[in-house]
This record gives C-alpha cells, structure tokens and sequence, in this order.
C-alpha cells in the first residue's frame, strides 16, 4: 500500500501535490462536517477533536432551527395582528353604520326646532307668538289659553305654532335641517302615529265558524280513516274544543296565541270522494 502511494506522489509530484506524512495515524474528518464548517465560514479547527465538532455542528444546527422558528412565530403574529386590525377596522364601521341608523331614529331636538321657529326659552318655557310651550324630550304642549294642545315630534310642533299642514311643516324643516333632518323627523312622526294608533285603535275579534254537531261524526270518520289520526287524538282534540265540525262539514282547527286565546282558525274540506277533500285555508277572514 505505501509502495503505491510512493509511486503515485512520484507520478503527480509535478503537479504540485505533496505526499502526506509516512506513518501518520491521524484521523481524516468527515466531509460533511467539513462542508459544515465551510459553509458557516468557519475554518477548521485543528484542536477540536471529532466529537467535540460534531457537537459544534449540533449546536449550530438547533440555533439555526431555533431561528427559523422564531421567524415562523413572526411572520404568524404579524399575520394575526394583521386580521385583528381588519377586524377592528370592520367593527368600527360597524358602529358607524348603526350609530348613524340610530340616529334617522331619533327625532330632531324639539328645543332645536322650538328656537329655529322664533321662540325664546324663558322662565322654563319656550315663548312667543302667544305660545307658552313646555318640552319634555319628544313630547310638548302649549299652556297658552287660547291653545291648550300637546303633541308628539318635530312636525306637530311646527304644525302647531306655524298652524301649517303636514307637507309645509315637512318643507319648512328641510330648509333648516336638510334633508337628514327630515328624515328624522318623518321617521319620528310615523312612530309616533303608530304607537298611538296601537294604544287607541280597537282591536278586531276573531269570530270562529259556527259548530254543528250533526257534521262531527262525518268530520270524525275523515279524520281518522282518510287522513290516518288515533280515534282517540281526534276525540281528545274535540273535547278540548281545538277541533269540531261546521255547518258546510269542514273539519275546522283551532289556532291560538301564546296566551290560550283562540285567534284564528284553519278549515279542511271534507266532502267529496276519498282522498280528494278541498283543503280551504280561511286566513284573511278567520286569522285575526
């Protein structure tokens, strides 16, 4: 073997390369640590023993891991900082949006519109033009002798001290409010109309067909062959009064409110041949 490697020091000497030492026992690194070392741009060092740059190189490893990891972590952080200021973003929009319904809710300041319309708080009063009016939020009324009247919202209060109609007090309050004010206000004032119509309208009462108990054994038998109902459900809903039969022999279903009252009423045809009963649903004129 170093016969060999003595001829081939001679064959390639002229080449600048130099035999290594005859008889050295020295161990080569491997060439991945060495690569290792190269590529970090570490020179290698001759003191360190095998496993001592193995465990350099481990090291170097878990560090460049450890770094990687960080930069991972970063990067989903500021991605998740990212969505959480969409998120706020959204939100706040949000709020502004509803914020600015909430407001077209709100009926214009009747001390705005008391002001706007000449009058001069005084002595806790709005006066002038012979008007005394007080203003409690949205509701006035006028103490003056000859008026004596309250109302509800922007637009009655011009109606009142301008004695307009409905469509002046409106043009009235775009030329000093615009058209958002309007708005408002219009909004206020069919509020207003309909919680008093609510309060003070009757209301209609739900009149159910009239029973005939000679057309209940006919009702009873589709009810329970045709349309395959327990005899004993069917018997059990009639003597509860939530089923029964009417003059034109419809089987007629109860309907009723949360409260047990009856408020409306459902009607199925029973006549005919089997299978081909006319179901009538009487909602306009029985469903209050």
């Amino acid at each position: 073997m170093r016969q060999f490697q003595d001829s081939y020091s001679e064959a390639t000497q002229h080449l600048g390369l130099e035999r290594g030492i005859k008889g050295s026992r020295a161990q080569h690194q491997e060439i991945k640590d060495f690569y290792s070392i190269v590529n970090a741009g570490i020179e290698p060092d001759s003191s360190l023993t095998q496993l001592q740059l193995q465990a350099k190189a481990a090291d170097r490893d878990r560090a460049q891991a450890k770094k990687q990891q960080m930069e991972a972590t970063a990067k989903a952080k500021a991605l998740e900082n990212e969505l959480k200021d969409k998120r706020i973003k959204e939100l706040e929009a949000q709020v502004a949006f509803w914020q600015e319904q909430t407001k077209l809710l709100r009926d214009l300041a009747l001390e705005d519109v008391a002001w706007e319309l000449g009058l001069n708080y005084e002595r806790e009063r709005w006066r002038g033009h012979g008007h005394i009016i007080n203003i409690d939020g949205s509701k006035f009324y006028d103490f003056a002798p000859e008026h004596s009247k309250g109302g509800g919202g922007a637009i009655d209060l011009v109606m009142h001290v301008n004695q307009c109609n409905f469509r002046q007090a409106v043009v009235w309050l775009d030329e000093r409010f615009g058209s958002d004010g309007v708005e408002r206000a219009a909004n206020a004032h069919v509020k207003n109309r309909a919680a008093d119509i609510i309060q003070t309208e009757p209301r209609p009462q739900f009149t159910p067909p009239v029973e005939d108990k000679s057309n209940w054994t006919a009702v009873e038998r589709y009810l329970n062959q045709f349309r395959g109902i327990p005899s004993d459900c069917v018997q059990m809903l009639h003597n509860q009064g939530l089923v029964y039969a009417d003059q034109q022999q419809n089987a007629v279903f109860v309907m009723r409110n949360q409260q047990g009252q009856r408020n409306g009423a459902f009607l199925r045809g029973t006549r005919g041949r089997a299978g081909e009963a006319v179901t009538k649903c009487k909602l306009n004129s029985l469903v209050q």
